[in-house]
């Protein structure tokens, strides 16, 4: 019969030998993760006619070049224009049958 390894037994030699490469794999950060693919999909759950998501693209470029050091994504700006229009209807300076053109808010009359 074989003779069990005592757990609690020293082995030989430094026991911490291996501690300073243990150590020097973890003093290095992991790299950031590629979250390309979330910045690709789209998050906007209001149907928004094409022309406009892409007016609001264009506004974000713009104001990204505008101020290169700062992180300008089109989801700041669509929430912007979103709640400037918002804070305009409850001030009264937007109309309800100013907000479509389509006929599709109101039932006509």
């Amino acid at each position: 019969m074989a003779k069990r390894r005592d757990a609690f037994a020293i082995p030989p030699g430094e026991p911490l030998a291996e501690l300073p490469e243990i150590l020097q794999r973890r003093a290095h950060p992991q790299p950031r993760r590629d979250r390309s693919w979330d910045a690709k999909r789209r998050r906007a759950t209001y149907d928004l006619p094409p022309q406009l998501i892409e007016r609001v693209r264009t506004i974000t470029q713009q104001l990204a070049e505008a101020h290169p050091k700062a992180n300008v994504r089109v989801s700041d700006i669509a929430r912007l224009l979103l709640e400037l229009g918002v804070q305009a209807y409850e001030q009264g300076e937007v109309r309800p049958d100013q907000l479509s053109r389509r006929g599709t808010l109101l039932p006509s009359r």
